[in-house]
C-alpha cells in the first residue's frame, strides 16, 4: 500500500490522545470501611473489572476513529502492478500514417506528413517512437526508430500507394502491439478517416489502459468532383456466338450532374459505346454488348470519357474476356435401370443439352471416360470408384476442372467415403428420413449460384421437393450454398487445387421424388455446371497488390511493359502493383490477369475525428504511476471525479467511521450508566 499524501500521516499520533484522556479523567476509587458491605465485596470487584475493560474498549474505538481519519486524508492506494513492474519504462508515442489511395487526393498527403512531423517533434526525447504506415489488410508496416531525426526522415520518404484503406485492421494491430506496455502513451492516427472504412461491422480489441488515441483528420473541406466506373467481375466467360459479350457497367458520379460516354474496348478496339446522363451525386448502370467469335482470351476495358476521374485510373475498368467452345460434360450413371427415364443421369443430360443455343454438350457413361475429353464430370448416384478412377478424378479437378456429385438412396457410405469422399466436398454420415419430403432454403442470397437460379423470376427454391436427405460429416473447407428446411447442408462447394467440387446431399432421380419434372430443375443443374466451369486456375481476377506465382520458365509482363521471369527450378512470387492486364507466358500458353484498384477509395466522405476518438478511447480508470518525483495519479479528464473515487480506499475509510462512531456513542452511554 502507498499514500498520495503521506505527510498527513503525522496526524496519526493524535490516536494517543484518547489514551491520555483516559488516564487523566478516569474515576478514582476511594476505599471506605463499611462493615455491612463486606459480604458484597466479591460482586463489587467483578463489576469494577468489567467496567475497566469496557472503558479500555471505548478508548480503543476512539483511537481507531482518529487513525481512520488520518489514513483517509493521507489517500492510501494500491499501486498499479503493471506500472510498478517496470518503473523505468518510457512512455510510447505511436504515429500511424495512412498511405492508402485516397490520400493522393489534393493536398491530403502533404498535410498528413506535416501532422506526423508535428506529432514526432512534440513527443520529446524521453519517449519511445513507433511509426506505422498502413493501407489495406496485409500492408501494415511497423518502423522502429531511435531518434526523432530518423522518424522525420522516414515520414519524408513516405508516399501514397495504389491500395485501399483498412482502418480498423490497422488500429487492431497497433492496439495488440501496445498490450502490456506499462508506461502508457499516445497513438496519433493521421488519415483522411474515410467513413466507408469505419462503417464495417467488425469488433476490434480495446485501446490498452494508459494510452490515448488522437485523430488528426486531413480530409479538409474539399469534396470529390468526378466519376468512377466499375464492373461486376475482373473475368468474364462467353461462348463463341453472336452478341456473346454483355457487360454491366456501373458509373458513380460525385458532384454536379453531367453527360458522359462509356466505351467497351477489346484488345484496344472499340466494339460498343453508350452516352449516358450522370445524376448529381448519384450513379447509373448500363449494359455494353458486342461480338467476339474467336476462341481465346482478350484484354478488355470499360472506359469513361467526357468526365474526369476522382482519382487516377478511376475512369477505366480492366477485365479479361474468355471466349470458349461449348462446355463438355461427362455424366457417369451410377445406378442405371431398365427404364432410363427414371435415372438421374438421363435428366441431367437432358437438362444440359436442351435448346439449340445450349452452352453445354453432355453425354452419359456407365464407366469413367477419358477425362481429356471433358471439362466437368457429374457423378449421378455413383456409389464408389476404383482406386485408379479416384486418382484420375482427383488429378482432373486439381488441374482446374469441375466435379458435381449427386447421391442415390442406396449409396454405400463406406465405399463412397473411401473413394469419392476423397474428392467430394464432404463425406457421408447417414441417410435420414428416406421417406420424408424436404424442400430447400438458400444459405446465402448473394451467392452467384443462388442469383443465377432464382434471379429474373427463373425459379423458386421452395418448389424443390426431395425425398430423403443425407447427413454429411463436417468439412472445414467447404461452404454451404443451400440448406434443407431443417437446417442441414444440402448443396456445398469446395475448392480443390485449381478446380472446384459440388455435392448435392439428396437424390435427383425419379425414384426419389418429382424434382426432375419441375421447372426449376434445368436452371438448378445448369447453374451448378456454370459455377464449376469457372476454372480457379485459369486467367481472371486478382486484386491490386496480390501475389502471383510464376512457374519455372514463365515470364510475366506488367501493363507498363516490365518483365519478370522465373528462372531455375524454383517458382517466383510476383507482386501485382499496377492497374491493368498482366500477361503471363509459359511456352506457347498465354494467360491474362486483370487488376483494378479499389473503387471504394473514390468515396472521399470523411468521419468526424471527435467521433472516432470517442469510439476508441475507453473511459479509463485512474492509473497510479511511479515517476522520479514519486507516485502520481493519471486520470482521464472526462472521468476525473469518478476515477478519484476509484483510485484509492480513502472514501471507504471515511465510510467506516460512521459505524465506528455510532458504536462509540452507544458504548460510551452504556459505560456511563454502570
Amino acid at each position: 500500500m502507498n499514500w498520495l499524501n503521506p505527510g498527513l500521516l503525522v496526524f496519526a499520533v493524535l490516536a494517543v490522545v484518547p489514551v491520555i484522556l483516559h488516564f487523566l479523567l478516569r474515576e478514582r476509587v476511594q476505599k471506605v470501611a463499611f462493615g455491612a458491605m463486606r459480604f458484597l465485596r466479591k460482586q463489587t470487584n467483578q463489576l469494577l473489572t468489567r467496567k475497566r475493560w469496557l472503558e479500555w474498549l471505548l478508548t480503543a474505538l476512539r483511537c481507531a476513529a482518529v487513525l481512520l481519519l488520518a489514513f483517509a486524508f493521507a489517500r492510501p492506494f494500491f499501486a498499479d502492478r503493471e506500472a510498478s513492474a517496470d518503473a523505468n519504462a518510457k512512455p510510447i508515442t505511436v504515429v500511424m500514417l495512412d498511405v492508402s489511395r485516397s490520400m493522393s487526393f489534393g493536398s491530403r498527403f502533404s498535410d498528413a506528413q506535416k501532422a506526423a512531423k508535428e506529432a514526432i517533434s512534440a513527443a520529446g526525447p524521453g519517449r519511445t517512437l513507433r511509426l506505422i504506415t498502413f493501407s489495406d489488410t496485409g500492408r501494415i508496416n511497423l518502423t522502429d526508430v531511435d531518434t526523432a531525426g530518423e522518424a522525420l526522415a522516414v515520414i519524408e520518404k513516405a508516399a501514397p500507394t495504389p491500395y485501399g484503406t483498412d482502418l480498423l485492421e490497422a488500429l487492431d494491430r497497433v492496439f495488440a502491439g501496445l498490450a502490456g506496455q506499462a508506461a502508457g502513451g499516445e497513438v496519433h492516427l493521421i488519415s483522411d478517416v474515410p467513413a466507408a472504412a469505419l462503417a464495417v461491422n467488425r469488433e476490434i480489441r480495446p485501446l490498452p489502459k494508459g494510452f490515448r488515441l488522437k485523430v488528426h483528420s486531413v480530409a479538409g473541406e474539399s469534396k470529390a468532383d468526378g466519376a468512377v466506373v466499375t464492373c461486376g467481375a475482373n473475368a468474364v466467360e462467353a461462348r463463341a456466338e453472336e452478341r456473346n459479350v454483355q457487360i454491366a457497367a456501373r458509373v458513380m458520379n460525385y458532384g454536379a450532374a453531367r453527360e458522359s460516354t462509356v466505351k467497351l474496348l477489346v484488345n484496344g478496339k472499340e466494339i460498343d459505346a453508350r452516352k449516358t446522363s450522370l445524376p448529381a451525386d448519384g450513379e447509373t448502370t448500363l449494359t455494353l454488348t458486342g461480338s467476339v467469335k474467336e476462341v481465346g482470351e482478350y484484354a478488355c476495358q470499360v472506359k469513361l470519357e467526357g468526365v474526369r476521374p476522382v482519382l487516377k485510373d478511376d475512369d477505366v475498368f480492366h477485365f479479361v474476356l474468355r471466349v470458349v467452345q461449348n462446355i463438355r460434360v461427362a455424366v457417369l450413371d451410377g445406378a442405371p435401370s431398365a427404364d432410363s427415364t427414371r435415372d438421374a443421369a438421363f435428366y441431367i443430360v437432358e437438362a444440359l443439352n436442351a435448346g439449340d443455343n445450349s452452352p453445354y454438350r453432355a453425354k452419359a457413361y456407365t464407366t469413367l471416360p477419358d477425362l481429356r475429353e471433358a471439362d466437368v464430370v457429374v457423378l449421378a448416384g455413383v456409389g464408389k470408384l476404383s482406386a485408379d478412377e479416384a486418382k484420375r478424378l482427383d488429378a482432373f479437378v486439381k488441374e482446374g476442372n469441375g466435379l458435381l456429385v449427386t447421391l442415390a438412396p442406396e449409396t454405400p457410405i463406406d465405399d463412397f467415403n473411401a473413394s469419392i469422399g476423397q474428392v467430394a466436398p464432404a463425406k457421408l454420415r447417414l441417410l435420414k428420413n428416406a421417406d420424408e419430403t424436404r424442400f430447400l432454403v438458400a444459405s446465402d442470397l448473394k451467392h452467384p449460384w443462388v442469383r443465377g437460379v432464382t434471379g429474373e423470376n427463373r425459379g423458386d427454391l421452395s418448389n424443390v421437393r426431395v425425398r430423403g436427405a443425407w447427413e454429411l460429416k463436417d468439412s472445414q473447407e467447404a461452404s454451404v450454398i443451400l440448406r434443407f428446411d431443417d437446417g442441414r447442408p444440402a448443396l456445398i462447394e469446395k475448392p480443390l487445387g485449381k478446380g472446384a467440387t459440388l455435392l448435392f446431399a439428396a437424390p435427383t432421380d425419379r425414384r426419389a421424388g418429382d424434382f426432375p419434372l419441375r421447372a426449376i430443375y434445368v436452371p438448378f443443374i445448369r447453374e451448378c455446371l456454370h459455377l464449376l466451369s469457372q476454372r480457379a486456375g485459369a486467367s481472371g481476377s486478382l486484386g491490386l497488390g496480390d501475389g502471383l506465382a510464376l512457374r519455372p520458365s514463365s515470364v510475366l509482363t506488367s501493363p507498363s511493359g516490365k518483365e519478370t521471369a522465373a528462372r531455375g527450378s524454383e517458382p517466383l512470387e510476383a507482386t501485382l502493383d499496377e492497374s491493368g492486364v498482366y500477361r503471363m507466358r509459359e511456352g506457347e500458353h498465354l494467360a491474362l490477369y486483370a487488376v483494378n484498384g479499389a473503387p471504394g477509395e473514390a468515396d472521399l466522405a470523411a468521419a468526424s475525428a471527435d467521433d472516432v476518438e470517442r469510439r476508441f478511447n475507453p473511459l479509463q480508470d485512474a492509473k497510479i504511476r511511479l515517476t522520479d518525483s514519486g507516485y502520481e495519479r493519471v486520470l482521464a479528464p472526462e472521468e476525473k471525479l469518478k476515477n478519484e473515487q476509484r483510485a484509492n480506499i480513502g472514501w471507504w475509510l471515511l465510510a467506516a467511521l460512521i459505524p465506528l462512531t455510532i458504536g462509540e456513542l452507544f458504548l460510551a452511554r452504556y459505560v456511563g450508566k454502570t
